[in-house]
Order: C-alpha cells, then sequence, then structure tokens
C-alpha cells in the first residue's frame, strides 16, 4: 500500500515536469522504451539492482543506456533518482500510471479487444471510430487472439466490458438451462 502511494506520487510528479516541459509523450516513451530494456535483458536488470557493483558504476551503465536511446534529460534524471533509491522494481507500475496519466491528459483510452482471429484493417477501424462515438474519447486498440471465444468479440476499455464472444453466450445458456431445470 505504502509502495503504491509511493509509485502515484512519482509517476504524478513525473508528468507533472513533463507537461511544464512540453514533453508528455516523449517522457512516455522513454519509460515504455526502458522498462522494455529491463523486461527483456535480464542481464542489465540484474547488474542495476546488484549493490554489490558500486552505484557510480551503475548509474554509468543507466546513463549510456539513457544516452543511446536518446531519453529526454527529466527522464534520465527520474531513472537515476529510481536506481539511487533503489526503487528500479517500481519503474513498470509507474510507467503504467504515467501512461495513464498520459491518456487521461490527451483524452485517450486504452481497449483492450479480444477475438478468436486476428481482426482486419478495416474491421479494426470501424471498431476504434464506433468505440471512440460512445466513449467521447480518442481510442487506442491492442488486440490479442484468444481461440477460446470461439466466434464473436470481447472489449474491455477500463472497467466497462462488452463481451459479445459465443463463449460468454453459451455460458449464460448454460447459466439458464440449469436454472430451468430447478
Amino acid at each position: 500500500m505504502k509502495d503504491r502511494k509511493q509509485i502515484t506520487k512519482i509517476a504524478k510528479a513525473l508528468f507533472n515536469n513533463a507537461l511544464k516541459a512540453q514533453t508528455v509523450e516523449k517522457i512516455g516513451v522513454d519509460l515504455y522504451t526502458c522498462t522494455d530494456i529491463l523486461r527483456q535483458n535480464q542481464d542489465i536488470r540484474h547488474f542495476l539492482k546488484d549493490i554489490f557493483h558500486p552505484m557510480e558504476r551503475r548509474l554509468e551503465i543507466l546513463n549510456k543506456i539513457a544516452d543511446r536511446a536518446q531519453f529526454d534529460p527529466i527522464s534520465t534524471a527520474y531513472l537515476n533518482q529510481l536506481l539511487e533509491l533503489h526503487q528500479l522494481d517500481w519503474l513498470p507500475m509507474i510507467n503504467d500510471y504515467y501512461q495513464h496519466l498520459s491518456d487521461e491528459y490527451r483524452c485517450r483510452e486504452q481497449a483492450t479487444v479480444s477475438t478468436p482471429l486476428p481482426l482486419s484493417g478495416d474491421d479494426k477501424e470501424q471498431l476504434v471510430e464506433t468505440l471512440s462515438q460512445v466513449t467521447g474519447k480518442e481510442i487506442v486498440l491492442k488486440e490479442e487472439i484468444d481461440p477460446s471465444l470461439i466466434a464473436g468479440i470481447h472489449v474491455q476499455i477500463g472497467s466497462l466490458v462488452l463481451d459479445g464472444s459465443l463463449k460468454n453466450q453459451l455460458r449464460r445458456l448454460q447459466k439458464e438451462i440449469v436454472h430451468a431445470a430447478r
């Protein structure tokens, strides 16, 4: 609970600094990129977290990564602080909350759509347009393939779930049959 409050506080402070510097999108990309680098490269992640390596050396490695990836100086400063505070493990959660703040600011909403087969380009465009009209926000679509749905579509936007999958319809039908048999 305490960590969550700290993570939220850090993400909000970073977002406010990005707003002032007009670098909201750039810092969002930096956070995502760094999170992805650390997730994919276990050796780098372990080196940065290993307290037996001098902090100066760990900061040097982190700054090389930031330089090569052309991170904004604000991003680099926050990453250095996380490392110095031994809280680099918080980065994925800070990234998630920062992206949430950025989406709210830009009137964007993340929508996860699950289908048994990939959607065509036209279907994606139509879905994004429809969801944008319903929510009044720009929709960023994340597509997931789930063969267990059999047919239809399952959409989640925040806490709103729209389930038009055959799997869900069969589940409801099963419940109705069981209820009617009692």
